[in-house]
C-alpha cells in the first residue's frame, strides 16, 4: 500500500478522471492555482485516497472508470457519504450531460458544481468562482448560527 502524506496547507486536490485530455486540462488548471494534485485510475484508489486526505478540491468524471454514471462506484459512494465525511472538499462533477454550474443538476448529484467538458479550458476560473461562493455562504451560515445562539434572531 502506498501512502501519500498530504497536509491542508498543500492545497490538495484529487482527480478521478478517465479521459486523458480532460485530466491534463484539469491538472494544469489546478496546479496553476497552486493545488497539489493527485490522480487515480480506479474507484478503489479514488475512495482510498479520499478517505486518507483532507482534499480541498475533488474532480470526478461522470463516467469515471466505467461506461455509465450508474456504474460509477466512486460517485455513488461519494454521494452516499455523510456530509461530515465530505464537507471539507469542493466536489466538481464533469460530464457531457451537464450544463456548467447549473445548481439544480449539482444539487441532484450531491456535488458543489457540475461542469460540461466544453468549459474545461475555463476550469481555473470556475473553481475560483465556486470556492468564493462557498466561502460567502459559509460565512453567512456561521453568522446566522452565532446570532441564533445569542438569541438575536
Amino acid at each position: 500500500m502506498e501512502f501519500n502524506f498530504i497536509r491542508p496547507e498543500d492545497n490538495p486536490a484529487l482527480l478521478g478522471v478517465t479521459a486523458q485530455d480532460w485530466r491534463d486540462t484539469i491538472r494544469s488548471s489546478l496546479e496553476g492555482l497552486n493545488y497539489k494534485v493527485q490522480s487515480v485510475d480506479d474507484h478503489e484508489s479514488f475512495l482510498e485516497q479520499f478517505r486518507q486526505g483532507p482534499f480541498q478540491v475533488v474532480c470526478l468524471e461522470e463516467t469515471f472508470a466505467s461506461s455509465s454514471k450508474q456504474e460509477n462506484t466512486a460517485l455513488i459512494k461519494l454521494q452516499r457519504m455523510p456530509m461530515a465525511s465530505r464537507r471539507h472538499a469542493l466536489v466538481f462533477l464533469i460530464g457531457k450531460s451537464f450544463e456548467t454550474l447549473q445548481p439544480f443538476q449539482a444539487f441532484r448529484e450531491s456535488v458543489h458544481a457540475v461542469i460540461h467538458p466544453d468549459q474545461l479550458p475555463e476550469f481555473a476560473s470556475l473553481v475560483e468562482k465556486v470556492r468564493l461562493e462557498q466561502e460567502s455562504e459559509l460565512t453567512l451560515f456561521t453568522r446566522i448560527q452565532e446570532d441564533l445562539a445569542r438569541g438575536n434572531l
